[in-house]
């Protein structure tokens, strides 16, 4: 609803349509959210940007790594993207590699970087275009606020899409409803049938927003293509400890 959207950024509000069963808490005092999550009977905490967090125990700690720039420029925040010494990559209970196409690209990646033993392969694919239409030859304009513009412009090559133009935000910036039919009138003065944004700019539109042309975006998943076992054996894990903690309690 408006009065979700309007108190909460796009990530915790994409989580919060994905999985509907789930709770989302988004807010600076990890711990305190944790304790609001246990206290409403919740098994498993998942927690995003976790891994430098000290003060909240965790049982399994994920990396998601770029296959391109693992490290990004090599620099810490604010000027770089990493938050941690690559080094503790080794630390890792699991890391995943986006994007990975084969189990032998895989084992070709890990000669580059500090790696643990338990190294999965992963890569994104659109599940479906909503509303459920064909872009192929489509003459589009495309809108994005997200980290790797590029990606999602190569997605919408993919689906066969004629980008006729491009509006590319900061990441998590939404535009103006007004900038944004100022953008939509302006591709459609250059033949374009529909606006494509990621589902992460969607999920910050209202449904009633009146625009210049239909907006499309599309749903994506992430598979695994390289490390099976070591994924399953991941799930099982995980599965056991919420059985123990269901059976045994903390």
């Amino acid at each position: 609803g408006a009065s979700l959207q309007g108190s909460l950024a796009d990530e915790p509000l994409l989580l919060a349509r994905r999985c509907p069963s789930a709770l989302v808490y988004a807010g600076k005092d990890r711990i305190l959210s944790a304790k609001r999550a246990v206290e409403n009977q919740a098994d498993l905490l998942l927690l995003d940007d976790g891994f430098q967090h000290r003060k909240l125990f965790r049982d399994i700690d994920l990396v998601l790594l770029s296959a391109e720039r693992p490290f990004s420029n090599g620099r810490y925040l604010p000027c770089g993207f990493l938050r941690e010494r690559p080094e503790r990559v080794r630390q890792a209970s699991m890391v995943c590699v986006n994007p990975i196409h084969s189990e032998e690209e895989l084992e070709e990646w890990k000669k580059t970087i500090p790696c643990p033993a338990c190294c999965i392969g992963v890569r994104l694919k659109v599940k479906r275009l909503v509303p459920d239409l064909s872009l192929q030859g489509v003459p589009a304009a495309l809108f994005s606020g997200i980290a790797n513009p590029d990606s999602f412009k190569k997605i919408a090559l993919d689906l066969g899409a004629l980008i006729l133009d491009e509006w590319r935000l900061a990441d998590h910036e939404a535009p103006s409803i007004r900038d944004l039919q100022n953008f939509a009138l302006h591709a459609r003065s250059l033949g374009a049938k529909v606006l494509l944004c990621t589902e992460k700019d969607a999920v910050k539109r209202s449904e009633n927003e009146p625009l210049a042309l239909p907006l499309v975006y599309p749903e994506m998943e992430m598979v695994v293509t390289a490390g099976h076992e070591h994924w399953q054996n991941l799930v099982d894990k995980i599965e056991e400890k919420i059985d123990n903690y269901r059976t045994y309690g903390k």
